[in-house]
């Protein structure tokens, strides 16, 4: 059973961590380099992982959505508090800190899908639903918002490393929520398949999300348009 209250939280403050995380890397990373292209660079490389979320599918189905989305939600709070001591002591490992914002990427790419597959689980009634989507709809337009002039703020009254620092912070204030939010939840065991069955579902899976985005006009015009971006960007 989820704890809708608690759960609005953790989505809350997991939004706002997010929202954070992404304007002060791409503000270090431009003041410390100086480089627009890098900057580009990292942009390209977040959609990406983004656009790559067609093969992350399969293997979130295969798993647990409860322990997909608290495991992936804690590996993104331990990466970002490894992140702001990098930005402290180790400011000028450029390269690493980008592979540290991918994978931080690809967490949050593995978390949505299982976080929507939880929902759908643990609230069965469709007017439930519909209220908990209205809420939550409304929370992301709140945090973007909020979460484009606090990083403002922060990144004028701080250093990019504390800043950095209050992002993880709020990341660990929302896995705390998300835990408690979720902890009346069954977690469910993947059924056990041999290799070959599980090798031959994973690729009918991939294709049959790749067959459905080619039948779909506007799916397929925005996988174009993302791969597009990812093309412009780096030039």
């Amino acid at each position: 059973m989820l704890e809708k209250k608690t759960y609005l939280l953790s989505r809350a403050t997991m939004l706002l961590s997010n929202s954070l995380f992404g304007m002060i890397i791409i503000w270090w990373l431009q003041t410390q380099t100086g480089k627009s292209s890098l900057v580009g660079l990292t942009n390209a490389i977040f959609s990406i992982t983004a656009a790559l979320s067609i093969f992350y599918g399969p293997i979130i189905d295969k798993h647990s959505f409860k322990r997909t989305s608290q495991t992936s939600l804690l590996v993104q709070t331990i990466l970002l508090f490894l992140l702001a001591a990098m930005i402290f002591w180790l400011s000028h490992n450029i390269v690493l800190t980008i592979l540290i914002s991918t994978v931080l990427s690809m967490c949050d790419e593995f978390f949505s899908p299982a976080d929507r597959a939880i929902l759908k689980e643990s609230v069965p009634s469709k007017k439930d639903l519909n209220s908990l989507i209205s809420k939550l709809s409304m929370i992301d337009q709140v945090v973007n918002i909020a979460g484009t002039a606090l990083s403002g703020i922060l990144l004028s009254l701080l250093i990019a490393g504390q800043s950095m620092l209050v992002c993880s912070c709020l990341s660990l204030i929302s896995i705390f929520f998300l835990y408690i939010a979720l902890r009346k939840n069954p977690s469910t065991k993947p059924q056990a398949n041999d290799t070959d069955n599980e090798t031959s579902s994973y690729r009918a899976k991939v294709f049959s999300g790749l067959k459905y985005i080619r039948q779909n006009r506007f799916l397929k015009w925005l996988w174009k348009l993302r791969y597009s971006t990812i093309i412009f960007t780096n030039y």
